[in-house]
């Protein structure tokens, strides 16, 4: 198992460890999962991410040579700008989905940890012969802090300004290396990811954390992802699932319609969310049911600190129009039957994403 440079603070911490894609990382702290959520929405939570993949791509024509990689079009971004988007293969199954940020002259990509050796093995095949894909993964840490005080308390610990507006990142100096800040995250809030050299990354781990900011682990991570109705690949998106039937077709730009997949992406099921009308937990595999009939499955799913309620989403396995908004249905729980109602993502409506 591989060990972030965060590593001996987590152990300092009292962090329950877990191995994780070839990782050891701490899932939670001991103050509990429920804390750590609710420092996120309500004050700053930092998490070590560092488990992350890292690619630069670089060369002349840079943008439009490697734009077909992405179901969104990045030659609509200028330095600076940051996208979400989605890697798909010939039949429109979802290779990764991932975040590209913009540069004068180069574009780094974060890829999830579990699809790293994949993601460089399929942009590798893809990419234009001219151009170079550089895998930084293993020279760098990455911080999220998160929460509507993540600018103070980042703004101390560098002792400058950060002006940056939600998908904008910047470079600056920290302690003689060079540092990307990004307002990006995966919880809903405001917040930044810092993509930081590790021999450097532990001080700015522990300045954070001397401001005030909650550590937290990947099972707090992965509720607050869930309240805001973010997909996990390999639970909610994979390869058998196209961007159209997981809901992700507002990032298909349709002015970019020579993308990787384009032409052969599937509708085959739809993914819905729902919030439990009674005490439980939902949990990934339990089946839907609609007028006794089973019609789908659960991908996510968890209990809310912040709403006190279960809540998950999941796919319909077929296309039921009777099966809209407010639609009551219900969850297998392993034979104890919950009653459901159909929302409208995400769960959590008011944050601080765009204070």
């Amino acid at each position: 198992m591989k060990r972030t440079s965060i590593y001996r603070s987590h152990i300092n911490l009292n962090a329950k460890m877990v191995d994780f894609s070839g990782f050891k990382m701490p899932i939670s702290y001991p103050e509990g999962i429920s804390k750590e959520v609710k420092s996120v929405r309500k004050s700053a939570g930092i998490f070590d991410v560092s488990h992350m993949g890292f690619f630069r791509i670089i060369g002349d024509g840079f943008v439009e040579k490697s734009n077909n990689l992405f179901i969104s079009d990045i030659s609509k971004l200028k330095p600076g700008n940051a996208k979400y988007t989605v890697m798909c293969n010939n039949e429109g199954g979802i290779v990764d989905d991932l975040i590209v940020y913009m540069n004068e002259n180069s574009i780094d990509l974060i890829v999830n940890c579990s699809n790293l050796q994949k993601d460089y093995n399929w942009i590798k095949k893809n990419l234009d012969s001219s151009l170079v894909l550089k895998n930084q993964s293993d020279s760098y840490s990455i911080l999220a802090i998160q929460g509507p005080n993540s600018r103070e308390l980042l703004e101390k610990s560098l002792n400058t300004s950060i002006p940056l507006n939600f998908f904008n990142h910047m470079s600056m100096v920290f302690n003689d290396t060079n540092m990307i800040i990004a307002r990006t995250g995966y919880t809903g809030e405001l917040g930044y990811e810092l993509v930081v050299e590790n021999n450097v990354s532990l001080e700015l781990w522990s300045k954070l954390l001397d401001f005030g900011a909650q550590p937290c682990g990947l099972a707090s991570r992965d509720v607050l992802r869930i309240e805001m109705c973010y997909s996990l690949y390999g639970n909610d998106i994979d390869m058998e699932t196209s961007p159209l039937e997981a809901g992700l077709n507002w990032l298909i730009d349709k002015t970019n319609n020579s993308f990787i997949g384009c032409d052969s992406m599937m509708t085959n099921k739809k993914m819905i969310c729902f919030l439990l009308e009674e005490r439980g937990i939902p949990r990934s595999g339990y089946e839907m049911i609609y007028n006794e009939k089973k019609v789908g499955y659960i991908t996510s799913g968890t209990f809310s600190p912040t709403l006190n309620k279960g809540i998950g989403f999941g796919y319909l396995k077929e296309k039921l129009n009777e099966i809209k908004l407010g639609t009551t249905i219900k969850i297998d729980a392993r034979g104890r039957i919950l009653q459901a109602s159909i929302v409208k993502p995400p769960f959590i409506k008011k944050t601080s994403l765009f204070d």
